[in-house]
């Protein structure tokens, strides 16, 4: 009996700690996005809102694959990937 008390204690204070944790993470990026709009950077949300209006051809508000497909390679193309041996050299 004990120890069937002791593991439903571990296991709700595990469930306790996972949820503080996830509340943490969102407060830290919801405070990040204050401090974006702040300093007049975008926010995730906004960088979502305009890859939305680009690609979102259909205007479902969700990127299909082909979309996400397109969104990939246009983003591939403005920003080469660098080459870690070379920067290493």
């Amino acid at each position: 009996m004990k120890v069937k008390s002791i593991a439903i204690l571990a296991i709700a204070l595990g469930a306790v700690g996972a949820a503080q944790a996830g509340q943490i993470q969102s407060e830290k990026g919801a405070a990040q996005e204050v401090v974006a709009k702040e300093e007049g950077k975008p926010g995730k949300a906004d960088k979502k809102k305009k890859m939305l209006e680009k690609y979102d051809e259909d205007g479902d508000g969700k990127l299909s694959d082909e979309e996400k497909a397109k969104m990939k390679k246009d983003k591939g193309e403005k920003k080469p990937k660098k080459d870690k041996k070379k920067d290493s050299e």
